[in-house]
């Protein structure tokens, strides 16, 4: 099941901008605020321009074997993670209220 809502979070997240910029202004800019996008110029260890460190992830990538590496502050890695996390839990919700008698009813 873990692995069901982490791939399922794995397809989110290339939609997650799009999803953002159709969420209310206000909200979409309490998540982005405190997150250091993708960037070139961080890496691993320093010091973001919020005063947490940074951290890299190896991300999935759809269309290719290879992760690609990303590298942000702990606060942006905390506000993707609630985000992903708020859309698996949604996105779940949602199918099964969708599906409940939609089952082989055996």
């Amino acid at each position: 099941m873990k692995s069901a809502l982490f791939a399922f979070a794995l397809l989110v997240y290339p939609i997650a901008p799009a999803l953002a910029q159709e969420a209310e202004p206000a909200a979409a800019e309490a998540v982005a605020a405190p997150a250091v996008t993708r960037s070139t110029t961080l890496r691993e260890g320093d010091t973001a321009p919020d005063g947490t460190k940074v951290k890299c992830r190896k991300m999935a990538v759809m269309g290719t074997r290879f992760p690609k590496r990303e590298c942000k502050s702990e606060a942006a890695w905390k506000a993707f993670d609630t985000f992903t996390a708020e859309e698996a839990r949604s996105a779940t919700d949602r199918f099964q209220r969708d599906n409940v008698n939609g089952g082989s009813g055996g």
